[in-house]
């Protein structure tokens, strides 16, 4: 099942951000410097997960289109 890459990419950069500020907040820094450090973790694996997810999806897709095709799957 294919998902959409860019809702899967917010979520899961929202998740590691929200996280990061925690692990900042807990090792006693600043709630400033843990707010810009969660978004620029947002800033930078945003980008990143979206470009990964939309890569495994056209892989995910070319790998059921040949399995669809492939002569042993047919009735």
């Amino acid at each position: 099942m294919l998902f959409n890459p860019l809702k899967r990419a917010l979520r899961n950069s929202a998740l590691l951000s929200i996280a990061v500020g925690l692990v900042m907040l807990w090792q006693d820094n600043g709630l400033m410097e843990s707010g810009l450090t969660a978004l620029f973790t947002f800033m930078i694996i945003t980008p990143a997960f979206w470009f990964s997810y939309q890569l495994a999806n056209k892989l995910a897709k070319k790998m059921a289109d040949k399995h669809a095709q492939s002569p042993e799957n047919k009735d």
